[in-house]
């Protein structure tokens, strides 16, 4: 081993025998310089660094410019005044290094044996700027000079492991600012090369193993991954362990290792970990100077320790508390404006003045909070991995602000920090059950404040999934726990048990789970059930005949029977039900043999399973993990889960019992919300994420979507989301035609279908949303029972709390007025072909990217299953919906239409907007008096003629559609003249009057070239005017003549038809409605009936 001392006293020993004016001088100065430097690093004293300084300038002043030594020498004396820098935070030392640094590099081209030694240390002095400072711009050239310094290092050079490492700590800073997981991936990658090149018993392996503890604990923050986590505890573990007391960085490995326990901390609640990472945290700090620049970290780190440890152990005079504001405000003392940790601190110490005023409450304490809470965020940015937590604590100081003052506009601010948290954040964030837990507390300060039972739903709903996501072992679990008890008491007490019997039931189930043996509201919940049963056993008959709405109850009666067991018998308020309850479940036990074993029971399920899973979507998003999973993996999940262990116990059961209880639990286990939007850039799909998790991807646009959407069904209680940019493989035509077809129907059955408005920034403007104007999305309002809107940023539409907007008056207006749809369809639509032409009226004015999609989108809403067959013309897709709709209803107002013809068949429109305008129908028939009508059919016609021409008419075969002919029962009036009047200015169309036998004069317009005969005179004109007769004339009861001659001398919507050969006839388009006006009520009995053939 080197003795350092004996070096240096050699060395100045030979200084003096190099006087000024010796050529070889500044040789001596630098090798001098250097060993202090040395020494200092091991056991040296403040004079070495100063000393090495002086004579690393002596140095360079001996070197004439471009002396082969100078580089070397602007290089040492950079690298000692960066030292001086670490040590003292001297602003004008780290700007001087830089620029001697600059000059070394410019002294060493391309192809100089030394470059690679500038590139790194003027990235290293940039990125301490940068980490002093802030700007981009220092880390990008940082980035860069360490990217070149790596191309310099290629497999197999000895110092390739060197800048691996150091590429690896530019990218990590990177992502500490812009949150980019590419840089950290790339930051990670590099870190693990570079530990391969440094195995064990290697001098400087600790760097690189606290350098990937660092990163990982980052991508913790970011991800919440616990096996990325336990990996950065081992690793600083293991780097502790193999490095000295001594060694340079071991205040920032305690510190590394004092974050990752910390976070742990924060994730699984175990205090053992706070208690080291306290520890830990002061090794750090009393291992470093005081002027270092790494200290404010070390001081915000402990600070935040400190707050942890005051806040678990809830005594206001624990001396935790004011340690910790004190530390925080230390640190951002020591952080200058510019810093880019600056938020951080800020952050630390508004945490720490908030907890002290949750246990003391000053408002001074809070004011502050809020005040540096509100600074952070102003600082930082969305993309930070910190900012969520920045914007979480000035939600939790908000809506305690309100507890205090009252300020609504707290509370709202509070909501909407919070969902932006949740947004920005996957399901396994260490933070995401403290999210929930504010964002239901805020609601329930809500519904204490107006009352509006949405409002506590959603606070129990939220504070469930909050539950769910923490663990039991966590130190704050007690707490979630009460809160959500007291949110279910307060809902348990606002059910009617006479009108709302299912949800008081499942509402005292949840008050057995939650509340311990001795809470008082146990024997009002015990009643409760107990009423019900008996209740329901009252009502109920054998369980093979138990509709769906009755099953769902016969569950509850089930599940109930262990909870039930619960009750201590020597708790207050036994008389309550206490006996009921005992002689039910007695009772229920006489009746019940025992079943077979475990493995019955499980193919039982199984097959339950299986078929259940084949009415619903292939794939599913797990949302909590973000994985897809297909049928096996979803029977996978179920089978691991606390619902597949209860089934299991139910051998005392009956096996029709058995089969409804799991019937019914696999439905609720596999309740899934849907996703309807607009698609738009970047979407992704099914290769996309296969076999990853969404919340590990990167990307903007469709996939950021994806992934708020998923953190919205967790937020909702569910664990299972579907959208159709990834749930369908779009390569298979089997499995796009399958689900094309069965879309409506899984809309239906969602629990919930969440509408993602990406143009839509404020309420009151869902008008406006390019969502209206889809063609999909019209099946995707229609077919849900429960739907709520959210707007671009995902907060929800209106500030007023729903379960389901279908449900809200105001936003049903919007609707009604924006679609042109009647509330009662919005409400409560049943597909399938009746009114078939009001539902293509709703839809004419959407469109879809593939125009024949607009078809293909109408197959739910008409309940028709036909092929798909991507690439057909549009006017074929639609051909077939229409020839489908028209054979199957006989429905001729599907033939009402404005436009141009379809290649199909003249007699369907080429594209759906002919569908606009709405359908006329007649008006109702006239009240005639049944005297003077029937004196006038006295002077015209038999009564018996009418009957006759009803019989005529009722025989014909109804519309149909074959090898896309219409065959076109109606009522024929022969076209006996036609004269053109004049042609309309501009266009290419021409007006014409038209005289039909039986029927006024009429006019109309058309682009078609219409053969004229103004006299009656022959052959005839090859044109007719027709009235189709169809399944809603067919349908008309006739009592008397007086109705049916009434109904028929009303005006109607005729065809104009042009004769072709071999009998068949085309329709004239014309670009308004024929409106025929008959004659008179002769007439129209000597009328022509028959069946036409339109191609």
């Amino acid at each position: 081993m080197v003795d350092f001392d004996k070096e240096v006293t050699r060395l100045r020993a030979m200084l003096k025998l190099h006087p000024p004016g010796n050529p070889n001088r500044s040789m001596v100065l630098r090798d001098l310089a250097f060993v202090l430097r040395i020494r200092l690093a091991q056991y040296g004293s403040e004079m070495d660094l100063e000393d090495s300084i002086d004579l690393g300038r002596a140095a360079l002043e001996l070197l004439p410019p471009r002396h082969p030594q100078q580089s070397d020498a602007l290089n040492n004396l950079a690298t000692f005044l960066h030292d001086r820098f670490e040590r003292e935070g001297v602003s004008r030392d780290l700007e001087e290094a830089i620029t001697l640094q600059r000059d070394a590099l410019g002294l060493r081209p391309p192809g100089h044996v030394n470059r690679s030694i500038s590139l790194h240390n003027l990235a290293t002095f940039l990125l301490t700027r940068f980490s002093r400072e802030g700007g981009s711009v220092h880390l990008d050239e940082a980035i860069a000079l360490g990217g070149e310094g790596l191309k310099l290092h290629p497999p197999g050079h000895p110092n390739r492991d060197f800048s691996l490492l150091n590429q690896s700590t530019y990218l990590h800073a990177r992502f500490k600012i812009q949150g980019s997981m590419t840089d950290l991936e790339d930051a990670i990658a590099y870190g693990r090369a570079a530990l391969e090149l440094r195995p064990l018993g290697h001098a400087k392996r600790p760097s690189a193993l606290f350098g990937i503890a660092s990163m990982l604990d980052d991508r913790f923050k970011k991800k919440g991954e616990m096996s990325v986590l336990q990996e950065a505890i081992h690793l600083s573990r293991a780097g502790l362990e193999v490095s000295t007391p001594q060694h340079s960085g071991r205040a920032l490995h305690f510190h590394t290792l004092a974050s990752c326990l910390y976070n742990r901390f924060i994730k699984l609640g175990e205090a053992a970990d706070l208690q080291e990472a306290v520890n830990l945290a002061r090794d750090a700090l009393a291992a470093t100077l005081e002027k270092n620049y790494d200290r404010p970290h070390f001081l915000s780190m402990l600070s935040l320790c400190l707050s942890e440890l005051f806040r678990i152990r809830s005594v206001a005079t624990s001396p935790e508390g004011e340690e910790a504001v004190t530390l925080g405000e230390a640190a951002l003392a020591l952080s200058l404006p510019g810093n880019p940790d600056r938020p951080s601190f800020l952050y630390t110490t508004a945490q720490a003045l908030y907890y002290r005023f949750q246990m003391l409450g000053s408002i001074a304490d809070l004011e502050m909070a809020i005040k540096h809470a509100r600074a952070a965020i102003e600082l930082g940015s969305p993309r930070r991995p910190l900012h969520p937590v920045y914007l979480g604590v000035l939600a939790d100081c908000l809506r305690d602000r309100f507890g205090q003052e009252g300020a609504i506009a707290d509370l709202d601010e509070a909501m909407a920090l919070v969902r932006t948290a949740l947004g920005l954040t996957s399901p396994d964030h260490p933070y995401w059950p403290s999210y929930l837990d504010t964002l239901a507390s805020c609601h329930w300060h809500k519904f204490q404040r107006f009352s509006v039972l949405a409002d506590l739903e959603e606070a129990v709903t939220l504070g469930r999934v909050a539950m769910e996501l923490s663990p039991a072992e966590h130190c704050h679990s007690a707490a979630l726990r009460k809160k959500l008890v007291t949110y279910v008491q307060e809902l348990f007490r606002k059910q009617n048990p006479s009108t709302e019997s299912m949800k008081v039931v499942t509402l005292s189930r949840l008050m057995l789970d939650l509340s311990p043996g001795e809470h008082p509201i146990r024997p009002v919940a015990v009643s409760n059930i107990t009423s019900f049963l008996r209740n329901k056993s009252c009502q109920q008959g054998a369980a093979s005949n138990l509709d769906e709405g009755s099953v769902q109850l016969n569950h509850a009666d089930f599940s109930l029977l262990q909870p039930l067991a619960l009750c201590p018998n020597g708790r207050s308020g036994r008389s309550i039900g206490h006996t009921d309850v005992e002689h039910d479940v007695g009772k229920t036990a006489m009746v019940l043999s025992p079943c077979s074993g475990p493995p019955r029971i499980e193919q039982l399920i199984g097959n339950i399973a299986y078929e259940i899973l084949k009415t619903l979507p292939v794939r599913l998003l797990n949302a909590r993990t973000g994985v897809l999973c297909d049928r096996v993996a979803q029977l996978s999940h179920f089978e691991s889960s606390d619902h597949y262990k209860e089934l299991l116990s139910t051998a005392l059961f009956s096996p029709s019992q058995q089969s409804d209880l799991i019937h019914l639990t696999v439905c609720d286990y596999f309740q899934y919300i849907t996703l309807s939007h607009r698609w738009g850039k970047g979407e992704p799909l099914l290769r996309d994420v296969e076999g990853r998790s969404i919340y590990n991807l990167t990307g903007k646009d469709g996939l950021a979507k994806l992934q708020n959407f998923c953190k919205t069904v967790l937020r909702h209680g569910y664990l299972w989301a579907w959208s159709d940019t990834c749930c369908i493989d779009k390569d298979s035509s089997v499995e796009l035609h399958e689900a094309i077809g069965s879309m409506f129907s899984w809309y239906r059955k969602s629990a919930l279908t969440i509408v993602h408005l990406s143009d839509v920034t404020q309420p009151d403007s869902l008008f406006r949303s390019a969502w209206l104007t889809r063609g999909w999305t019209l099946q995707e309002l229609l077919a849900p029972c429960a739907i709520l809107f959210y707007k671009a940023d995902w907060s929800p539409y209106t500030d007023r709390t729903s379960s389901n907007h279908k449900t809200d008056s105001a936003i049903l207006d919007e609707l009604e007025k924006a679609t042109g749809i009647a509330s009662q369809y919005l409400t409560c639509f049943s597909p399938g072909i009746e009114n078939a032409r009001l539902r293509l009226q709703w839809v004419s004015t959407r469109c879809t990217t593939r125009p024949e999609d607009i078809a293909y989108s109408l197959f739910g809403i008409f309940n028709l299953h036909l092929p798909v067959l991507y690439g057909e013309m549009v006017e074929n897709a639609l051909g077939r919906l229409l020839a489908e709709i028209i054979s199957r209803s006989g429905d001729t107002s599907v033939l009402d239409w404005i436009g141009p013809p379809s290649s199909f068949n003249s007699c369907v429109p080429a594209n759906i907007a002919s569908y606009a305008t709405p359908l006329s129908l007649p008006p109702p028939p006239s009240k005639v008096e049944p005297q003077s009508l029937m004196l006038t059919m006295r002077k015209h016609w038999a009564r018996r003629d009418a009957f006759k021409m009803y019989r005529a008419l009722s025989r014909l075969a109804l519309p149909q559609f074959i090898n896309r002919r219409l065959l076109l029962p109606c009522i024929v009036h022969r076209v006996e003249m036609i004269k053109r009047k004049q042609a309309e200015p501009g266009t290419l169309s021409d007006l014409y009057q038209i005289y039909a036998s039986g029927l006024k004069s009429l006019e109309i317009t058309s682009s078609e070239n219409l053969q004229e005969r103004a006299e009656w005179s022959t052959p005839r004109l090859p044109y007719v005017l027709v009235r189709p007769w169809g399944s809603r004339l067919v349908g008309t009861a006739i009592t008397n003549a007086e109705q049916w001659l009434s109904r028929l001398e009303e005006p109607f919507n005729a065809l104009l038809l042009a004769e072709l050969p071999q009998n068949e006839y085309k329709r004239i388009a014309t670009f308004c409605r024929i409106v025929a006006h008959p004659i008179d009520s002769g007439r129209i009995l000597q009328s022509e009936i028959s069946t036409l053939t339109v191609v």
